[in-house]
């Protein structure tokens, strides 16, 4: 992956929960997390892991899957991941 800034990475999170969920993740007021949107629930869940791992070209850990619900645990995930050099 490449080198991305904290902004980025989450302007991208944002994008892709707006896009799995059909909502505005920008809109003012509490930042999305599992269970708000109502479709972000289990199953809604599993289709936001595979949008993340298609959007960061990345493996989501099975044991790690449970803990990415909200944005910023997203984002601390996707910054986390290991550079690719050029």
């Amino acid at each position: 992956m490449e080198s991305l800034a904290r902004p980025e990475i989450e302007s991208r999170v944002r994008d892709v929960i707006a896009r799995t969920f059909h909502i505005d993740a920008r809109a003012g007021g509490r930042d999305p997390r599992m269970g708000e949107p109502r479709e972000w629930d289990s199953m809604g869940h599993m289709d936001l892991i595979v949008n993340l791992e298609t959007e960061f070209s990345c493996r989501i850990p099975t044991h790690t899957i449970g803990v990415l619900t909200s944005v910023s645990e997203i984002v601390e995930f996707v910054a986390s991941l290991p550079r690719k050099h050029a």
